[in-house]
């Protein structure tokens, strides 16, 4: 009688073991496949990639409570975000609207904050890493189509139908003008900050880190296409950002003759 027993509570540990596995799976999945659409959502819809935010916490919260595990992925940027955070807290001294700021920090920097911990806990092989990256660059082809389209065909984006900025359709007295691409975004200022923050890794990974192959031809091909998108949004204040972005490049991998 006694084995019997022992055999039952086994019996009843092993399924408990096999549906907290199973659980634990669908959490992974969903926690992976929300970061995807964060990713790639991003430059084109804030409400996709909030939710995507939202349930990704969430769920990595739950699984976390399930396995009883309270710790950490080692973040590699765990001392920027740091920093990063510090530097915001004095701005509560001198803000006219304590309440309004706090809960801008708890629902905006910390939500942040939390997102990178959930990437580095979930974004563990190289496998997702390259899944990961694929998404960002399909995200980038789609913007940089979107900008192309705009700025040459139809004078308005086609996920958003934001016109060119300061376009001139109608014959005036200064005749035509195509206007600046935004894309996706508002105004030009908006996607030459964007350009700047996929251009340069995406530049950097083509010239340093590929072999020759047909996939890199494609990726130095998307970051020709971008950095002249970038030239026709004539947003002067990104091209300091470029030029900054550039010299700590060159002098970083010590290739001075990207400045040249």
């Amino acid at each position: 009688m006694p084995t019997l027993i022992r055999v039952d509570l086994a019996g009843i540990r092993g399924r408990r073991n096999l549906g907290k596995e199973r659980l634990n799976k669908i959490f992974d999945e969903t926690i992976k496949w929300c970061l995807y659409a964060i990713v790639f959502a991003a430059p084109f819809s804030k409400s996709i990639s909030e939710i995507g935010i939202a349930l990704a916490i969430a769920v990595w919260i739950a699984q976390k409570l399930l396995n009883r595990d309270l710790g950490l992925a080692k973040i590699e940027l765990g001392v920027a975000l740091a920093v990063f955070v510090i530097a915001i807290l004095p701005s509560f001294i001198n803000t006219a609207y304590p309440s309004l700021s706090i809960k801008a920090f708890f629902t905006k920097v910390l939500k942040y904050v939390f997102l990178c911990v959930v990437m580095a806990d979930t974004i563990r092989t190289k496998e997702r890493l390259k899944d990961l990256l694929l998404v960002a660059f399909l995200s980038i082809i789609l913007i940089t189509l979107d900008g192309y389209v705009q700025h040459y065909f139809i004078q308005v984006d086609f996920l958003h139908n934001y016109p060119s900025f300061s376009a001139r359709t109608e014959w005036m007295d200064k005749g035509f003008f195509r206007g600046y691409p935004t894309a996706s975004f508002p105004y030009p200022s908006d996607l030459a900050a964007w350009i700047l923050l996929t251009l340069l890794p995406l530049t950097c990974v083509t010239l340093f880190d590929m072999k020759r192959s047909g996939f890199r031809y494609l990726t130095g091909s998307v970051s020709a296409a971008l950095f002249y998108l970038f030239f026709l949004a004539k947003a002067r204040g990104a091209w300091i950002g470029l030029g900054i972005s550039m010299l700590y490049i060159a002098f970083s991998k010590r290739k001075i003759w990207i400045v040249l």
